[in-house]
């Protein structure tokens, strides 16, 4: 009878070999015709109506258009918390990151992300009329603030490229604008931003904020990320994007918001 018990406890045993195995990503959309999508809002690609939750912007356009080819229902589940996005998407909270995926070298470990649409220019951003900061060399030193999110872009790149300066932390969960925001009010010196959102808040701020060079300091892959392992819901979601690049749903979505081809690069034909 002791060697029954025993025998049952080990097959009941979550870390038991016999314990099913968790349900993957891939899996649980295909059970459920759905895909969860956590976002980081940034007009005009991604927008939120404020009133009635709706969803908008090129971006959601192109995730809603996968989705239709793919036969399989969009959730968009809420925003991330920079920080801790790529945990909670390999904890399952969530079966994809469709906030334009920004991939990193160091985010590239915990994640896999998908092919891109099209590339963002990212540029350094300075308080209008600085006359200390004039080009690129000037901004790696101890003197310098940079704003930047919790496990943001801007942050990243700023740890590699300017390691000198000095870090004015935002946390994860708060608006791309924030780091814009801390320029603006004198309490950072410079950030690092994507195109949409630097010169989207210099038109709304005139005089507040403006490039410190002409030329991106880095272009960034625009793509979806699903969790560390996923590969068939990878090549899933690669194959349909391919779909949308050739037959030309992706050129019409951004014509549709008149997204011009210096703004956002579009990816090379392999043909």
């Amino acid at each position: 009878m002791k060697i029954f018990l025993t025998l049952l406890l080990i097959v009941l045993s979550p870390t038991s070999s016999f314990a099913a195995e968790k349900e993957s990503a891939f899996d649980r959309i295909t059970r459920t015709g759905t895909i969860r999508c956590a976002y980081w809002l940034a007009p005009p690609m991604l927008m939120k109506d404020p009133n009635t939750g709706a969803m908008s912007g090129a971006f959601v356009d192109f995730v809603e258009a996968l989705g239709k080819a793919l036969d399989l229902k969009i959730e968009w589940a809420g925003e991330i918390n920079l920080s801790t996005y790529l945990q909670d998407l390999n904890q399952g909270k969530f079966d994809a990151e469709c906030g334009t995926g920004w991939p990193s070298a160091l985010r590239g470990k915990q994640a896999e992300y998908t092919k891109p649409i099209g590339y963002m220019p990212t540029y350094v951003y300075v308080k209008a009329g600085n006359a200390k900061l004039k080009n690129i060399s000037s901004l790696n030193n101890a003197e310098v603030r940079f704003s930047g999110h919790d496990g943001g872009t801007n942050t990243l790149m700023k740890e590699k490229i300017f390691p000198k300066a000095t870090l004015v932390g935002i946390t994860g969960d708060a608006p791309a604008s924030e780091a814009l925001n801390m320029i603006k009010f004198a309490k950072a010196d410079a950030t690092i931003s994507g195109v949409f959102e630097g010169d989207n808040y210099s038109k709304a701020n005139p005089d507040t904020i403006s490039r410190i060079v002409s030329e991106p300091l880095r272009v960034i892959p625009i793509s979806l990320t699903v969790a560390s392992g996923e590969f068939r819901l990878l090549n899933m979601l690669n194959t349909a994007t391919d779909e949308l690049l050739y037959d030309g749903t992706v050129d019409r979505i951004y014509d549709k918001y008149s997204i011009a081809k210096d703004v956002i690069l579009r990816p090379a034909k392999p043909y």
